[in-house]
């Protein structure tokens, strides 16, 4: 009865079946539409690694920290993993290596050539084993509003090969994917 008289369900009189009522059907319509921005791209960042199977994921900025905020494994039988909300290394790192050249407010430890260089090709790559990493590889870039501000920094990972032409492939797939973002 209370859900009816908040119409939230409907009870047809003649039939005393239920259905959802008025308020319900206008609260789904507007849950359907409103995709938060995390959602949208991460979803984006899903198609890539289904495309590529190479893992992806989604870094962001908290303070002084950056975190793996979304991680999607690839469906490689052995691959990385992540849990997230895990920090990342800013100077061991290619999200780290990205924040430092393409976010203005970081105190950059990499030198001025090795940042020039990145913010010229779009993206960073960790070519050197991480503790704990053997042989993985990541390459990241930035993820930008339209109105140009850093959301974040868009990555994919994995046993890459030590291939210059396939790190670049992938690199070039991964900026390609987050151009299409409508954000």
């Amino acid at each position: 009865m209370s859900l009816c008289r908040s119409q939230m369900l409907y009870q047809e009189q003649e039939t005393s079946r239920y259905s959802l009522g008025s308020k319900l059907l206008a609260l789904a319509a507007v849950a359907g539409k409103q995709q938060t921005l995390a959602t949208i791209i991460n979803n984006a960042l899903c198609e890539l690694r289904d495309e590529l199977n190479y893992s992806t994921g989604w870094v962001i900025r908290q303070g002084n920290s950056i975190l793996m905020t979304r991680y999607n494994r690839s469906h490689k039988n052995i691959d990385i993993d992540y849990l997230e909300n895990s920090p990342v290394p800013i100077n061991a790192s290619a999200a780290g290596y990205a924040y430092q050249a393409f976010d203005t407010s970081i105190t950059p430890q990499l030198d001025a050539t090795e940042l020039e260089r990145i913010r010229h090709q779009g993206y960073a790559v960790r070519y050197s084993v991480t503790e704990g990493i053997p042989g993985a590889r990541a390459i990241a870039c930035p993820i930008f509003s339209k109105d140009h501000i850093l959301l974040g920094m868009a990555i994919t990972m994995g046993f890459i090969p030590d291939d210059e032409t396939e790190i670049t492939r992938l690199a070039n797939r991964l900026m390609a994917k987050v151009e299409t973002i409508p954000l």
